[in-house]
């Protein structure tokens, strides 16, 4: 009996998928994992070394591409979350020397801001 059009698209697009998840998904060991030291990277020198294993994995073949992709967006996206968190430490310090700037010209009687 011969297929329709619509029967030939839908056999192809089921074969596909079948193709496509009997490919093996490669991830990472927890070994591998570890050797990123990843708990170790809590500034951005510190993650460099951590992208450099990272693109070794990717490069070697060792990840799948979607779990390369992934796991590059997370450390792109760490290098933001460390400069955001440098920006507000950076800003609660000044806040604190400002303090104790007006503090000190209170305590000389000048006005804590000059206009």
């Amino acid at each position: 009996m011969p297929l329709t059009d619509e029967g030939r698209r839908k056999a192809g697009r089921t074969r596909a998928l079948r193709a496509k998840l009997a490919k093996p998904v490669r991830v990472l060991s927890a070994e591998q994992l570890r050797a990123l030291q990843l708990d170790a990277a809590d500034d951005i020198d510190a993650l460099i070394p951590v992208k450099k294993k990272w693109f070794a994995y990717g490069a070697g073949g060792e990840v799948d591409p979607a779990t390369w992709r992934e796991g590059t967006r997370i450390l792109v996206s760490l290098n933001s979350d460390f400069r955001l968190r440098d920006a507000q430490r950076r800003i609660s310090q000044l806040q604190r020397q400002l303090a104790a700037y007006e503090k000190e010209r209170r305590a000389r009687g000048l006005p804590a801001r000059s206009a």
